[in-house]
């Protein structure tokens, strides 16, 4: 990858990492290869080259954490038809099985002030987030409103820029 990357992933080294619902599917999509990208409307606009991307950008944290709630619409989103749905959801047991767990009551989640404008999942993500755990996202929303709390986030489209070709 770019050393502009590198430079911006630098003081996120050794944090865990919070990936986004998109962010899942992507992971879960790019495993099949290169074909499954435009099947799906949440993540039609990337291809393998973010996939590859994505899993530099995870190897650089120390690991992987999510919410029940992000883990739940991803995998909704993964409903593909036919046995690639079986296979997806192999694929995304592989991912979660690693993982950190991150749960607050969604009782408590609903009285944040952000939930009226970020709902659940991403209510759940900011939530999440500290000084050790990188939110990384696709959602500019929720990128802005973890910038504004001091909590470390990372917005995937502003890094597509970066990556080599």
């Amino acid at each position: 990858m770019s050393e502009p990357l590198a430079a911006i992933l630098a003081p996120h080294r050794g944090n865990l990492a919070l990936l986004d619902a998109n962010l899942l599917v992507l992971w879960v999509l790019g495993r099949f290869g290169e074909g499954k990208f435009s099947r799906l409307k949440r993540v039609s606009q990337f291809d393998y080259r973010h996939y590859r991307m994505l899993c530099y950008l995870a190897a650089a944290f120390r690991g992987l954490i999510c919410t029940p709630y992000v883990l739940s619409q991803a995998s909704d989103l993964t409903t593909l038809k036919g046995a690639d749905s079986e296979v997806a959801r192999a694929y995304l047991k592989d991912l979660i099985l690693p993982m950190q767990d991150a749960y607050e009551p969604a009782a408590e989640l609903v009285q944040h002030p952000v939930f009226r404008k970020l709902g659940l999942a991403d209510t759940s993500v900011l939530k999440a987030g500290n000084p050790r755990t990188t939110i990384l996202t696709t959602d500019l929303g929720l990128y802005r409103y973890a910038q504004a709390q001091g909590v470390p986030a990372l917005n995937f489209n502003h890094l597509r820029p970066l990556q080599n070709p």
